[in-house]
């Protein structure tokens, strides 16, 4: 028995020690094709008398394609596009997979109409695999200094790529020097995040919902503004996309989440318990375990009220996955407000899978349909859905006399928007409760 132990023990480690081997093989190959494609670079761009461009491109939301469809599937469509890139490139034109779906092409060009017409060449012959369209962003940068490190003209092409997958008009962006202060500014946030976070930087502002037939707070949005001491304010659309993106949006949520929950203590002991307070729970949230949880340890460590905590999620998280995280939130007695209704194709199917309490029609989707009669034939009809549906309703974004009027009268009475109040510190927004409170008790 013990010489069969002995003998499985010794054939695990030779296992473990195949599979480290490996492991080792492929980062050295890898390592060997970058060390030899930079190689190749240098050699054209020594030798080559045309102007040289680098393309990077990759694909948009490649994970969620991972997820729905497997990585087998991802995997495929990367030997697919290496296979493409061959047909595409021939001899001239170098290319490489950089790291899981970006790619890198390097070309002689005469002029930049002569990358674009590459580009969109080779655009069409990826954009589809097995009936699965692929969206790809292309990043170009045209080298201008030859003595330049290839990192740093690589870094270039990857700021150009990262702009093209955040611009709705084309999906191929030419570096600009701006794109620099960009990175140096997404590098100054990552690196002092978690010291914002210890030295409390982090504030939260706080934008009040109104009814407007009884024109008086019906609660509020938690927002984060994060006051940093040397930069001053910075603003979330600055910083939340870069830490949705390295998944600091995590810690940055939990921290708000508190501060929400500790203000709602304030308000139950100052005799306040009809304000309830919505804070965002961001997709990653409604990926894992962990945020209910989190969430019932704030509620009980604060002793609330769990009806005055209530949960957004964006109307954008259409996945199976978030959709039972939402039953979960659910089942736990949470209420769920679908945030930003009418941004995005999936409102409705979103609506028939998640058990959703308020949809919250979002600012544009608002702007657009008070332009004409038609547009607010469709606010009637989505006001009457909600209300058979059982569906509370808020408008997001209200900000002038005309849209209140439209929206009182086809029965839409929350409302949350610059026509009543900003976002504001909560020092200053309780002491509106108060007011608000003391008027109705002296009545």
């Amino acid at each position: 028995m013990a010489d069969h132990l002995k003998y499985k023990a010794q054939n695990s480690v030779n296992l473990e020690d195949i599979l480290k081997d490996e492991e080792l093989k492929s980062v050295l190959k890898r390592t060997s094709k970058i060390h030899n494609f930079r190689r190749s670079i240098n050699n054209l761009l020594y030798s080559c008398s045309k102007e040289v461009g680098f393309i990077q491109f990759d694909i948009r939301k490649f994970k969620i394609i991972n997820d729905i469809y497997g990585e087998r599937f991802g995997d495929e469509i990367l030997d697919f596009i290496v296979k493409k890139l061959e047909e595409c490139c021939g001899n001239d034109k170098l290319f490489i997979n950089l790291r899981s779906d970006v790619f890198m092409v390097v070309t002689e060009y005469d002029d930049e109409e002569e990358l674009v017409e590459f580009i969109n060449k080779l655009d069409r012959e990826i954009s589809c695999f097995k009936d699965v369209k692929l969206q790809l962003s292309y990043g170009v940068y045209t080298v201008e200094d030859e003595s330049m490190e290839l990192r740093q003209m690589e870094d270039r092409a990857a700021m150009a790529r990262k702009a093209a997958k955040n611009n709705i008009v084309t999906n191929i962006v030419f570096y600009k020097e701006q794109f620099k202060e960009s990175l140096y500014n997404r590098k100054f946030i990552e690196e002092s995040i978690q010291t914002a976070i210890n030295e409390r930087q982090f504030m939260m502002y706080l934008q009040p919902k109104y009814s407007i037939s009884k024109n008086e707070i019906i609660g509020a949005e938690a927002l984060v503004r994060w006051c940093h001491p040397e930069r001053g304010m910075i603003f979330p659309n600055q910083f939340i996309p870069i830490i949705e993106e390295n998944g600091f949006i995590r810690k940055v949520d939990y921290y708000i989440w508190e501060e929400a929950c500790r203000f709602i203590r304030k308000c139950v002991d100052s005799g306040i318990e009809t304000c309830p307070i919505s804070v965002n729970v961001s997709r990653i949230h409604l990926q894992d375990n962990e945020c209910i949880s989190v969430l019932d340890d704030l509620i009980k460590s604060y002793h609330i009220p769990k009806r005055l905590l209530e949960l957004e999620i964006t109307e954008t998280a259409d996945d199976q996955q978030i959709s039972l995280k939402a039953l979960e939130l659910k089942d736990e007695g949470f209420k769920l407000l679908m945030d930003d209704f009418g941004s995005g194709y999936s409102s409705l199917n979103i609506l028939l899978e998640t058990p959703f309490d308020v949809i919250k029609l979002d600012k544009k989707f608002i702007e657009n349909m008070m332009v004409s009669d038609k547009g607010k034939l469709i606010l009637e009809h989505i006001v009457l859905m909600a209300e058979k549906l059982n569906l509370g309703l808020l408008a997001e974004g209200v900000e002038t006399k005309e849209q209140i009027e439209v929206l009182q009268s086809i029965g839409c009475d929350q409302v949350q928007g610059y026509y009543y109040a900003k976002p504001m510190p909560e020092r200053e927004f309780f002491s509106q409760l108060e007011k608000q409170y003391s008027k109705k008790a002296a009545l």
